[in-house]
């Protein structure tokens, strides 16, 4: 048995015994220790969170495993006819220079030339990056499409698209990426040829090498495309993430073109499942983006798919019984994921501090002074603590390439942990998405106000924790002194983050 998969038993076994410890030992705390009503109740909301938690993890950890025995697509026999293709990049407000590297590097397709067509659709609301990107297209030959409105967003862009186009397939790109491997068309066209029911093929999305932050960025989008697509893709249920993809225009129209979402490409991906087509994943980079140095950036993307995976669920729910088996647990996952456990992260901190109120309450009331009560702490106490703190050791190791790297992913889960869960908030209740502000912030130009500003929430949040934890400590409630402490260190790392990468 080689090292790899070695990592991935180690992982998997991990992942289940520490889930089933975690809920067994809540369980008996709550049947045996717990007798108060409100201690009770606590109890019970918090082994749910456990179960939930538990859950996430052993099916995340299941991908992880079983991505390993996924082999990956055979090349096809080459298409003897080939046929026409759009080559698509949305923008709206992007940096004109970026966008001609990106439309140029385009024109290096491997493909015939009077087979292709390349197209911008611009969403841009600042004329002079409207002029520039006009000047652009009609330097390289591109076929500008102009919204003077954004109405419904990229799925907008893309529908209007839909309208003009005559080619038979046409392959999405985001205004950053390059193209890496000119043989994107020769080998993803035959997949289409062999298979009538394909609309569409989604392939790695990367970026361009860059520092930690950006690194971490990218390995967190990684275990998405390493370990959780290829089994979609084998289940012919590979979702089309919104650009370095290929489609089928013909099926993308029948499936009712791009739905008004956030996640207009998973959204699309649901609509053509539910008519009858399908769509698989190749494991292989064709492009590179620009590396996501801001740490807005990343915000405002997090809220942009929490708000849009979240807005899924109601047409999961109407669609479930239509979906195979298989399919049913790949669509839960993608609408029930991420923004969701981070919402338990969030939970399971203010639970912590029901429980220190709780404890203090009744020490207040009591009638005795805190001082009077020794400090106790049993190993049996620590036991939870010391495999979540194994658990960040193993996922920092095992996920991502670098330990530095996945100390910072691993943090970023917490940090954005606030904003996924309010985008969830919007979808569920019909609010209208919000936008972090993503400004100019050039290297150098720190300012902790600044940082503050953009994370408010998170801040107050882990200063909040904080207090809350010193408050145990003074009470000699040391158990969720730590618990306490360990979550207002990761809701700290917001600040932490958007004062170093802005």
């Amino acid at each position: 048995m080689n090292k790899e998969l070695w990592k991935r038993y180690i992982l998997l076994i991990f992942v289940v015994v520490s889930s089933l410890f975690s809920i067994a030992y809540m369980t008996f705390l709550t049947l045996t220790v717990f007798q108060d009503p409100v201690e009770l109740t606590l109890s019970y909301l918090f082994v749910a969170l456990v179960v939930f938690a538990g859950i996430f993890n052993v099916v995340g950890a299941s991908y992880y495993f079983n991505s390993y025995f996924q082999k990956d697509a055979p090349p096809q026999k080459p298409v003897s006819r080939r046929p026409s293709v759009a080559l698509v990049v949305a923008s709206y407000n992007e940096d004109p220079a970026v966008v001609r590297k990106a439309l140029a590097s385009l024109q290096k397709m491997d493909y015939p030339k009077k087979l292709l067509k390349l197209y911008l659709l611009d969403d841009s609301n600042d004329s002079a990056t409207i002029l520039r990107l006009r000047k652009i297209c009609n330097a390289l030959g591109v076929v500008f499409l102009h919204r003077d409105s954004r109405t419904n967003f990229k799925a907008g862009a893309l529908n209007e698209f839909l309208k003009h186009t005559r080619e038979e397939y046409f392959a999405l790109f985001d205004a950053d990426e390059e193209l890496a491997d000119p043989q994107f068309l020769n080998d993803l066209l035959p997949f289409f040829a062999a298979d009538s029911k394909l609309v569409s093929i989604q392939t790695i999305k990367r970026s361009r090498p860059s520092r930690t932050f950006a690194s971490a960025v990218d390995e967190t989008y990684a275990f998405f495309y390493r370990f959780i697509q290829p089994l979609r893709s084998r289940d012919k249920a590979a979702m089309f993430q919104g650009s370095a993809g290929l489609l089928r225009t013909s099926h993308v129209k029948a499936a009712g073109g791009f739905p008004p979402s956030l996640t207009e490409d998973t959204a699309m991906s649901f609509q053509a499942d539910l008519r009858g087509f399908h769509a698989i994943f190749v494991p292989k980079t064709y492009v590179l983006g620009k590396p996501i140095e801001k740490f807005s950036s990343f915000l405002v993307q997090q809220n942009r798919y929490s708000y849009g995976n979240a807005a899924l669920v109601k047409d999961y729910a109407k669609n479930f019984a239509r979906l195979s088996s298989r399919k049913r647990m790949h669509y839960f996952t993608q609408v029930f994921g991420l923004q969701y456990i981070s919402a338990v992260y969030v939970f399971f901190a203010i639970l912590t501090v029901l429980f220190s109120l709780l404890g203090i309450s009744r020490l207040i009331f009591s009638g005795e002074a805190f001082w009077q009560f020794a400090p106790r702490l049993q190993f049996s106490d620590l036991l939870p603590m010391l495999m979540t703190l194994a658990s960040f050791l193993i996922v920092a190791n095992f996920f991502f390439s670098r330990f530095r790297v996945g100390a910072v992913g691993y943090f970023l889960n917490f940090a954005v942990a606030l904003v996924r869960m309010r985008a969830i908030l919007n979808a569920m209740f019909g609010r209208k998405a919000f936008f972090v502000s993503v400004g100019d912030s050039a290297q150098g130009k720190r300012s902790w106000p600044k940082a503050v500003r953009l994370t408010l929430r998170e801040t107050s949040f882990a200063v909040a924790l904080l207090l809350f934890a010193v408050s145990s400590f003074l009470h000699a409630d040391l158990v969720s002194g730590l618990w306490l402490s360990y979550y207002s260190l990761l809701f700290f790392s917001a600040p932490v983050f958007a004062y170093i990468q802005g």
